[in-house]
């Protein structure tokens, strides 16, 4: 039995549109800007439940978003 990926369209993978490095920085600021966000309203009690954070690390969902196509899934587990 063959598996393939969910991308592959008639036996091909299409090319990855690639974000231009300034795409690629503002993804990442805006991240750092929401998590800040979410942070504040954490300590102060306005938001429940965990957070889990890239601090720092920005680049790894960045990247890996930035690899998807529109009809990929996407899922987190902690």
């Amino acid at each position: 039995r063959k598996v393939r990926a969910m991308s592959v369209v008639n036996g091909e993978i299409p090319p990855l549109k690639q974000p231009t490095p300034e795409e690629f920085f503002r993804t990442m600021v805006t991240m750092e800007i929401v998590e800040k966000s979410l942070t504040r309203l954490s300590q102060s009690g306005d938001l429940r439940g965990s957070l889990h954070l890239a601090q720092g690390q920005e680049a790894v969902p960045a990247g890996a978003c930035a690899a998807l196509n529109k009809d990929d899934y996407l899922t987190a587990t902690y």
